[in-house]
């Protein structure tokens, strides 16, 4: 699935005037800062991202991929010691 969506978004730079510069945002959310679903790790954003590097034509500038880890209304969790349960 990675592949065929990291594909697809290369396919876009592909298509664009020369010149055109790029980035990438993978996120979860959407405009009312309201995330659409959740994910237990970022797995599937690196699988992406690495797809979508893949297949990057050549001769389009990617100029950054940004992947938020913390949804809006759900905030980052507290840093734990190693070894010590929350």
């Amino acid at each position: 699935m990675a592949r065929f969506l990291g594909g697809g978004v290369a396919r876009l730079a592909r298509l664009a005037p020369a010149g055109a510069r790029f980035g990438i945002h993978l996120c979860l959310g959407d405009m009312i800062t309201e995330p659409l679903a959740s994910m237990p790790d970022n797995q599937s954003g690196v699988l992406l991202a690495n797809a979508i590097a893949k297949a990057w034509p050549a001769g389009r500038s990617l100029e950054f991929v940004h992947a938020p880890f913390a949804a809006a209304q759900k905030g980052a969790p507290a840093p734990t010691r190693r070894g010590t349960r929350r």
